[in-house]
């Protein structure tokens, strides 16, 4: 079983950045590699333009299986200009935006805005086009601003067949999956106290289901003298769950065999060991944790799969 976990208690507040982008409203931004004459590198431009405008309305882009934000570019008129040594284009075209959940394909928001480039190439002058995208304009806020209306009372709506779904997946021991579906449910909105509850019930059961394998780590990083791997695998092993007594047990093994010579080195890893965090609050960001590795691990979402 694939599993994905902190490196350590001392990682966890940069976990916790990492991760906070899965627990608010997230809208992946997806765009073609290639369209017609259109190089890659244009459509590279406009992904960085197009995250620049979910940053700047309170949106993140993280791609988690749930919402895609993706382009349509639809050239109105290209010309050619000669003039003296150089020739180059004049590009207008209209960008759309749309926002799409991906398990049913239903539109979330949709904006439209008419651009203009030049360059000596069709890409460039396209690219130059996406360049001119100002993320704070009124169209862009007015369109994320909706979108997230709507997403906000998707959610509201499927809190119970989010949590059911969920309840099912851990039934089959699919754990990291469950999790991470949790996660996509914005923490902000009513209801997240249930959602996190429902998380960290499947997560003490995924706990059990790799306390052997987490226990088999630990004793073989003793046995190197591995000891901060020994500590930081250790420090994965929930207080609730069916081998921590063992867990303990090791810790103190750990303690007694640094060697004096390693004293600057031991007192760090005690430290780690031995952090007292809120109990649910730590529970919370290793499900985050769990949940942002999850999806950076799924097959890449291709802009042909969304619009076709």
């Amino acid at each position: 079983m694939k599993r994905y976990v902190i490196l350590s208690i001392l990682c966890c507040w940069f976990a916790a950045a990492q991760a906070q982008s899965v627990g608010n409203i997230s809208i992946g931004v997806v765009v073609p590699e290639q369209q017609d004459e259109i190089k890659s590198d244009a459509f590279r431009l406009l992904a960085t333009r197009m995250k620049a405008i979910a940053a700047s309305n309170g949106i993140s882009s993280d791609l988690n299986g749930t919402f895609v934000m993706y382009p349509v570019v639809n050239i109105t008129d290209d010309q050619l200009v000669e003039g003296g040594l150089k020739n180059f284009r004049l590009v207008e075209l209209e960008l759309s935006l749309f926002i799409r959940q991906l398990s049913t394909g239903a539109e979330f928001g949709t904006c439209s805005k008419a651009l203009k480039g030049n360059g000596r190439s069709l890409t460039e002058a396209v690219r130059n086009a996406f360049a001119g995208i100002n993320p704070k304009e009124n169209t862009y806020a007015n369109f994320i601003t909706q979108a997230k209306a709507q997403i906000t009372s998707y959610f509201t709506s499927n809190r119970t067949t989010l949590l059911e779904k969920a309840k099912s997946m851990a039934t089959m021991q699919q754990y990291e999956e469950a999790l991470a579906l949790l996660m996509t449910y914005p923490q902000t909105l009513p209801g997240a106290d249930e959602v996190n509850r429902a998380a960290i019930t499947i997560y003490k059961s995924y706990q059990n289901s790799i306390c052997s394998q987490l226990l088999s780590e630990t004793r073989s990083a003793v046995a190197v003298q591995d000891y901060a791997a020994a500590a930081s695998t250790l420090a994965q092993i929930d207080s609730e769950s069916d081998c921590h007594e063992e867990a303990v047990r090791l810790s103190k093994q750990i303690g007694n065999e640094i060697k004096a010579q390693q004293n600057a080195e031991k007192e760090l890893i005690l430290k780690t060991m031995q952090q007292e965090h809120d109990l649910e609050v730590r529970r919370i960001n290793a499900i985050k944790a769990i949940a942002t590795s999850y999806f950076q691990h799924q097959p890449q979402i291709t802009y042909t799969q969304i619009v076709r």
